[in-house]
């Protein structure tokens, strides 16, 4: 089982992965981002999910926000709702989470807790968008 379909395990809720530009079959929307010294890009097959579901964007790593800030646009123009945001590890002397704004609040550590408990078990019939 990889780190990914355990989370979503854990979670009780399905997956979703955004990828790398060329790794999709299907049409799909790109998102660029800024790295520190060149740009980068995501992309999504928007017809994977129906408009309106809701989504849980999780990262391993959160560092400068920009792989995370580019995850949540892409969700957001595929037509679905953010239902969370959160991360594994946070390198908070990166200052990622500012830079993800406050639209949606960065939830760190919070996947490998209880789901019970977590206010992630809200987004129960959501799918998860893993980086």
């Amino acid at each position: 089982m990889t780190r990914d379909s355990a989370a979503a395990y854990a979670l009780g809720i399905g997956m979703l992965i955004v990828r790398k530009p060329g790794k999709l079959p299907r049409a799909v929307l790109s998102e660029d981002y800024a790295l520190e010294y060149r740009t980068a890009t995501l992309v999504v097959q928007p017809d994977d999910l129906p408009a309106g579901s809701r989504v849980l964007v999780l990262d391993d790593v959160l560092a400068t926000g920009g792989t995370l800030s580019a995850a949540v646009r892409l969700v957001e123009r595929s037509g679905w709702v953010v239902a969370g945001v959160s991360v594994v590890l946070e390198l908070s002397e990166l200052g990622g989470r500012g830079a993800c704004g406050t639209r949606h609040p960065v939830d760190p550590h919070r996947v490998g807790q209880n789901s019970r408990n977590s206010r992630h078990r809200r987004a129960a019939n959501s799918t998860r968008a893993e980086i």
